[in-house]
């Protein structure tokens, strides 16, 4: 909004906060058209991991695959007990297991969410462009 038009609708003699105050996002058709969705489709937007039951994913590697172990990216110090505590939760949701050892390694990629919580994703890319049938 340009000083020109806060000028003509005189709202320089308001604040910011009692001009907020009156706009109203939750009674706009798209407002209650995603509500309608969310209420529609429940079980997609519910809390927690949800599963794949319908079809089953089959990797079919290349006949010159052979085992690839990626090390660990470094994770700045100041992170590490976020991520130690999502390992632990994705642990105890039976995501991941530990193991004492394994021919193929992938790094993982921690991206910090809005919420200050951290997503683990693994990276598999020299592992699928080189060994993967796609």
């Amino acid at each position: 909004m340009g000083l020109d038009l806060i000028e003509t609708l005189k709202l320089a003699d308001y604040s910011i906060n009692s001009i907020c105050r009156r706009v109203s996002t939750d009674n706009t058709p798209e407002w209650n058209q995603k509500n309608a969705m969310l209420q529609r489709h429940q079980s997609v937007f519910r809390e927690g991991l949800g599963e794949c039951t319908k079809a089953k994913a089959l990797l079919t590697l290349k006949p010159e695959a052979t085992p690839v172990f990626r090390p660990k990216r470094p994770v700045p110090y100041a992170a590490l007990p976020i991520v130690e505590q999502e390992l632990q939760r994705l642990q105890q949701m039976g995501v991941i297991e530990p193991v004492n050892f394994s021919n193929w390694a992938a790094p993982i990629v921690v991206v910090k969410k809005s919420n200050g919580s951290v997503r683990l994703c693994a990276d598999c890319k020299i592992h699928f462009e080189c060994f993967v049938c796609l």
